[in-house]
């Protein structure tokens, strides 16, 4: 993983910092309390259960998965949620840091 010097949050810009993973590999990531309210989710399960609910769809599933080109993460992917061939919303994820260690949030795009 490249590690970028500093993530942009709409005009402000934060430090980034280098937080050692399980491997030993880098990444930047951003101060949790930092992004934006809709990044709700504790993990891609629940953000796709909200999707399957929301639209009263149990067969919508996730479709290509890639790293995310904008938004406020260094470090975060970007998936589409599909039912029958066509998109219906997409899940971001942004690892970042709180108090306690480094996690990762999520947030649904319709």
């Amino acid at each position: 993983m490249s590690i970028k010097e500093g993530c942009a949050i709409g005009r402000e810009q934060v430090e980034a910092r280098d937080v050692p993973l399980v491997l030993g590999l880098k990444m930047c990531a951003v101060d949790c309390d930092k992004l934006p309210a809709e990044y709700c989710f504790d993990s891609e399960h629940d953000a796709l259960k909200y999707i399957k609910n929301t639209t009263q769809n149990q067969h919508a599933s996730l479709h290509n998965r890639q790293p995310s080109l904008d938004g406020p993460c260094c470090d975060g992917e970007h998936v589409n949620v599909r039912y029958m061939g066509r998109r219906i919303a997409s899940i971001t994820s942004c690892p970042c840091i709180d108090a306690v260690g480094q996690m990762t949030l999520y947030r649904v795009h319709w």
